[in-house]
């Protein structure tokens, strides 16, 4: 972009030089010829100055020797040059530029003759001082006074940008329609075609496929250029959207269409649009109920391989279940199991009751070790044998233990004690630091004294010391250690009694 730049008139006022210009002298302009024309004739002056100054100097007189001249030599030399300088410097003033312009001709063809004074970066065009500086694809124009594209040849009917010099259509086109390359008419891009004023990709529009105003049927979809059904195995719902093997294509009551599989979609079920019930599952195109090992409690909750059957919404196995044995819902009952289907008696049990009911021969009184073998009064069954406990004893899992001293039964069958304890009088307990049961079981700590480790000390957080064997405290708390190992002694004790 040309900047004009606007250069105030060149002004000589009185006060410049007051005894020798009484006026102002105010341009805009200058004129290099006349400038320089008017220096001749100022030069002129001068030399016809010094002629006059003959009369006063000798031969060949100049201002550095003229002071060994006779008469006022010297002042006429002076006078002549300072008339030379004020006729100079008016010249300047009419026809020159202050210092740091330079006089410029204008480039304008319609300014001709016309001269500015402007800086020395700028040129004169138009009347006013510019500059000509211009990006590398334009060049500076006097005929614009700007700069302008470089020449340049753009194809068909482009024209070259004035701003950005590329070669553009003269003409803007309402999008999706862009201009042609070469000839700059409106046209749709690439890949689609105008068909009444609209773009349309005819190898997919429904309303123009193949060609423009070729339409569709409902059931059909414009699939690369050709309308084709998508209600199809083969095409369901949109173009190259084939159904697996085991799926029909289904269309919905609102038009919707889809892949399904008849056998199991509780919406499709057997057939396009059978839905099924509330809680009912599609198995095999049939609704049912979730109690098969396909949907056992919820649609689509599927049984492990393990499992053949659904009882009450869970899966399970027939032959195996004491719960659900060959049948769902019937149970074996106490001390049997099913095998293949069938309850039998688990291997610790037989056949006893009157009705066939499994009874335990390892435990029970009536039937031990066999049916009808009852013991006798005070004897328990322990691993079908016939025992008279001892006290404290019991029958744990078919052997007879101590409940009082037993680690894995203490107080009770099953009842184990911790790693680090013992079982005493049925009880767990720490013998490293139980009073009553300090070391082993049974061995009581006197009041005196505390169970540590596993040994009975004197209680020293209570006031007991140490004397000998014994612990010293309460009435005696003075020990004398000479006598007998050391003996306590009461208070008041002035001396340790004699050995």
């Amino acid at each position: 972009m040309i900047v004009d730049h606007f250069i105030p008139r060149l002004t000589a006022l009185s006060s410049l030089y007051p005894s020798r210009i009484p006026y102002a002298v105010l341009l805009s302009d200058c004129n290099e010829v006349q400038l320089t024309e008017c220096l001749h004739e100022a030069g002129g002056a001068e030399g016809r100055c010094w002629s006059l100054c003959g009369f006063q100097c000798p031969r060949n007189a100049t201002l550095q020797n003229c002071g060994y001249s006779f008469g006022d030599c010297c002042t006429c030399l002076n006078q002549c040059v300072q008339t030379f300088e004020f006729a100079s410097q008016i010249c300047d003033l009419k026809y020159g530029c202050a210092p740091g312009n330079a006089c410029r001709a204008d480039m304008n063809p319609s300014y001709t003759g016309v001269e500015l004074c402007c800086p020395q970066t700028l040129i004169a065009c138009g009347g006013r001082c510019r500059s000509q500086f211009c990006p590398a694809e334009k060049s500076y124009d006097p005929r614009i006074c700007d700069c302008a594209c470089n020449p340049k040849t753009c194809p068909g009917a482009q024209v070259v940008d004035r701003v950005f010099c590329d070669c553009v259509c003269p003409n803007l086109c309402v999008p999706p329609f862009v201009n042609d390359p070469y000839t700059c008419d409106c046209v749709c891009p690439t890949g689609l075609t105008d068909c009444d004023g609209i773009c349309v990709d005819t190898s997919l529009n429904r309303n123009n496929c193949g060609m423009c105003g070729t339409i569709c049927l409902p059931n059909e979809d414009c699939c690369h250029g050709s309308c084709a059904r998508i209600d199809v195995d083969e095409q369901c719902g949109h173009c190259d959207a084939p159904c697996s093997p085991d799926q029909t294509c289904c269309t919905s009551a609102s038009g919707r269409r889809g892949c399904v599989n008849l056998q199991n979609d509780r919406n499709n079920c057997g057939t396009c649009n059978t839905p099924c019930g509330f809680n009912q599952c599609c198995e095999n195109g049939v609704c049912t109920p979730p109690n098969t090992v396909l949907n056992c409690g919820s649609c689509g909750i599927r049984c492990l391989p393990q499992h053949n059957a659904c009882c009450a919404r869970e899966c399970t196995n027939l032959q195996t279940d004491p719960f659900n044995c060959g049948t769902c819902g019937r149970s074996c009952g106490n001390n049997a199991i099913c095998v293949a289907g069938v309850c039998q008696c688990d291997p610790t049990a037989r056949a006893c009751g009157p009705n066939g009911q499994c009874t335990d021969v390892m435990g029970n009184v009536q039937n031990c070790g066999q049916c009808g073998n009852q013991c006798g009064f005070n004897e328990i069954c322990c691993a079908g044998n016939c025992i008279a406990l001892q006290g404290g004893q019991a029958c744990c899992k078919g052997v007879v233990v101590d409940l009082q001293s037993n680690n894995q039964n203490c107080g009770g069958c099953g009842y184990s004690c911790p790693f680090s304890q013992h079982c005493c009088s049925g009880t767990c307990t720490n013998l490293s630091n139980d009073s009553k049961n300090c070391g082993t079981c049974g061995h009581m700590c006197t009041q005196a004294r505390r169970c540590q480790g596993g040994t009975c000390v004197c209680d020293t957080s209570r006031g007991y010391t140490t004397c000998g064997t014994g612990c010293c405290g309460s009435d005696f708390p003075k020990c004398c250690s000479a006598v007998g190992g050391g003996v306590c002694i009461e208070r008041g004790a002035i001396v340790c009694p004699r050995r």
